[in-house]
């Protein structure tokens, strides 16, 4: 069968349902690849945060913080944009395999769909090809396009952000009412978190 054959004679509601399973299996893909640039982001925020439980940040002076933030800010926008360069569109053989592989189907019966036999001029060769394609489309009843792994990459920056979100955790549980005001304190430079201690005036 060529590329633009058509199967809905012998496949039934096989487009629709392969349709959907790659739309799925699409999304998976994207979601695998995109994750990633959320991490130095999220490890940076956590990062603040838990130096603002331990009121870091705002023991510096005003310009000092504010710069510091800019600067962590400057390096997550550069470490985001170069993930996003590396990110590349799922492919179509990309996207079938994750079908395949979402389906439990072996074998790539995905790719006979688009194949075309090297000879099938008697008519016996051409009704064996019927057959194998038959089989094949039988097999794909039950279509998936499977849910998105996602792993943590490699670069420790990005393994990072389960650490901190665990510190994190604790910290805030340490803290415990105390601990929002530390946070917000911590991204706004000036801004005095509730332990702060109130200014005297002695007349």
């Amino acid at each position: 069968m060529t590329v633009g054959q058509d199967i809905t004679r012998t496949g039934g509601d096989l487009p629709q349902r392969l349709a959907r399973a790659r739309g799925q299996a699409r999304r998976a893909l994207w979601t695998e690849r995109l994750w990633p640039l959320m991490l130095p982001a999220a490890s940076t925020a956590m990062g603040v945060a838990l130096l603002g439980l331990a009121r870091v940040p705002q023991r510096l002076p005003d310009s000092v913080h504010a710069l510091a933030l800019l600067g962590l800010a400057g390096a997550v926008a550069w470490r985001t944009w170069r993930l996003w360069q590396a990110v590349s569109p799922p492919t179509a053989t990309e996207t079938d395999r994750r079908v395949e592989q979402a389906s439990g189907l072996t074998g790539q019966p995905l790719r006979t769909l688009h194949d075309q036999p090297a000879n099938t001029g008697t008519p016996a060769l051409h009704e064996l090809w019927q057959l194998h394609l038959h089989r094949t489309m039988a097999a794909l009843e039950h279509l998936r396009g499977g849910w998105p792994h996602l792993r943590l990459p490699a670069s420790q920056w990005m393994r990072a952000a389960p650490v901190l979100a665990v510190l994190l955790a604790g910290g805030i549980a340490w803290t415990g009412p105390h601990a929002a005001s530390r946070i917000t304190a911590a991204f706004l430079p000036g801004m005095d978190d509730a332990d702060a201690p109130a200014p005297q005036v002695n007349a």
